[in-house]
This record gives structure tokens, C-alpha cells and sequence, in this order.
């Protein structure tokens, strides 16, 4: 009983189309997908221009570097303990209302 197999080159020439029918499909989703987020971006960018603005400057800082300084670290850190703060209060307060309307 002989079984033949496919020689190492053949082999070769298969794993070879294969991988440029995987690159094909590959190149084929990523235009699609640039498509559905350039849509999306300009549906945002109609309805929310300032939101839109604000985020892709946010994005922006990020990747160019901007939350490497110190300085930015700092102020980042300032800012999130602010908005604890903030957060903290409005729940205290919460509370209290809740704590007040419960007596009445």
C-alpha cells in the first residue's frame, strides 16, 4: 500500500495562496471597517461637533505622548480626585434628602 504526498514545494505553493487569500480578506475588512468608523465619525461629527472635537483632541494628546509628562500625570491625578470629590458630595447629599424626606 503506497500513499503519495504532496511534495515539500507543492506544500509550499498551497500555504502560499492560502496566505494571500487570508491578506485579501484581511485588506477587504479593514476597508470596511475604515468605511463604518469614517461613517460613524461624520454622523458624530453632524450631531455632536463639539463632543467630536473634544474626543479626537483627546485622542490626539494621548497619542502624541501627552500623558507621559509629569506634569500632566499631576494634573490628571487633580483632576480625578476633584471629580471623586464631587461625586462624594452628591451622594452625601443623597442622602441627607433622602434622610430628610423620610422624617417628614
Amino acid at each position: 500500500m503506497t500513499t503519495t504526498t504532496a511534495s515539500p514545494t507543492t506544500q509550499l505553493i498551497a500555504t502560499g495562496k492560502e496566505a494571500k487569500d487570508n491578506a485579501a480578506k484581511l485588506v477587504a475588512s479593514l476597508k470596511n471597517a475604515y468605511a463604518l468608523a469614517k461613517k460613524a465619525a461624520e454622523e458624530q461629527l453632524g450631531e455632536r461637533p463639539y463632543v467630536t472635537l473634544g474626543a479626537a483632541a483627546g485622542a490626539g494628546f494621548v497619542v502624541g505622548g501627552g500623558l507621559a509628562s509629569s506634569i500632566t500625570r499631576s494634573l490628571v491625578a487633580a483632576g480625578t480626585k476633584l471629580a471623586a470629590l464631587k461625586l462624594f458630595d452628591q451622594v452625601v447629599a443623597s442622602v441627607v434628602d433622602e434622610k430628610n424626606d423620610a422624617r417628614w
